[in-house]
């Protein structure tokens, strides 16, 4: 079974329970009758989808909000790896991200849509754009909504909509507004490893100690604690960016190296996240146990 580029990770579950005959619906529907925050794949049919590939997993879990990659220069948060091992495995799922598991999200769909989905690929799908909002920006028109109470009647109608069929509890969604769908934001960020955060603040820290510090670093820095603090050094960063591009660039071409880490869960080299570490360090002798290089590795 294929995924479409804009199918919700719930459609695809579903489809895939429905055409294989599987009955348990509840990695996919809560018992409430709702979307799970945080779908999965049940573990004993993990075998049904050998061609799912793991980045567009990721990708997908990005889009609705159920995981999130390091945004921040010097941030370490690599839990998109343990939120992506619970997708395909439910194991070893973290206290905090079960916050997120407990959310119930409404059952949404576009019946124009879906009727469309049906003459193109054969079959209906529930769109990516649905989880989040209530109307339909290529229709202009509100999303229908399942009004129900339980994971059954939930599993019932849904199969209906997917038919293309209008279920008796789908009623349109109240607070009607003209919305659109954007990816813009879930682009996924460069990471700085923790070893480039040492060099870079020990380099910072050199700086501040020179004649012109001031003058090169924007301000003056009055102790190496400062030099320590990731929002600081950031900002520092950006600074000598704006305005003395060719200070930062000396330093960044002879310290900084890309490279490409290998972080897939299932098949270690299904995809990669590019890595700007410190060009001296050597990854294999690493001692930071925060950097993606390590969850690379576990």
């Amino acid at each position: 079974m294929k995924i479409q580029n804009d199918e919700l990770l719930h459609s695809y579950l579903f489809r895939a329970h429905k055409t294989h005959g599987i009955f348990d619906y509840s990695n996919i529907v809560n018992s409430k009758g709702g979307w799970k925050s945080f779908p999965a794949v049940l573990p004993e049919t993990l075998h049904l989808y050998p061609s799912i590939d793991e980045k567009t997993v990721l990708d997908k879990l990005l889009r609705i909000h159920a995981t999130s990659v390091p945004k921040k220069m010097f941030e370490y948060d690599f839990g998109f790896r343990k939120d992506l091992e619970y997708f395909f495995t439910q194991k070893d799922y973290s206290y905090s991200s079960m916050i997120r598991v407990s959310k119930t999200v409404s059952i949404r769909f576009c019946d124009a849509c879906i009727k469309e989905h049906i003459r193109e690929l054969g079959y209906g799908i529930i769109e990516e754009s649905w989880f989040h909002y209530t109307s339909c920006s290529i229709h202009n028109k509100p999303l229908y909504i399942l009004q129900v109470n339980s994971r059954s009647s939930a599993v019932e109608q849904l199969s209906q909509a997917l038919r293309g069929e209008l279920p008796v509890s789908a009623k349109s969604s109240p607070n009607f507004f003209q919305n659109y769908f954007t990816k813009e934001f879930f682009e996924h960020e460069l990471i700085h490893a923790p070893c480039l955060f040492d060099a870079f603040s020990n380099f910072i820290k050199y700086v501040s100690k020179t004649k012109h510090a001031k003058r090169m670093l924007g301000k003056s820095y009055s102790s190496n604690r400062e030099m320590g603090q990731r929002y600081l050094l950031e900002h520092v960063y950006l600074y000598l960016k704006k305005s003395r591009p060719r200070l930062l660039n000396k330093y960044w071409q002879k310290y900084a190296q890309t490279i490409q880490v290998s972080s897939g869960v299932l098949d270690k080299n299904a995809f990669t996240v590019e890595m700007v570490k410190f060009s001296n360090a050597n990854c294999r002798d690493c001692e930071h146990m925060r950097c993606v290089v390590k969850y690379g590795d576990s």
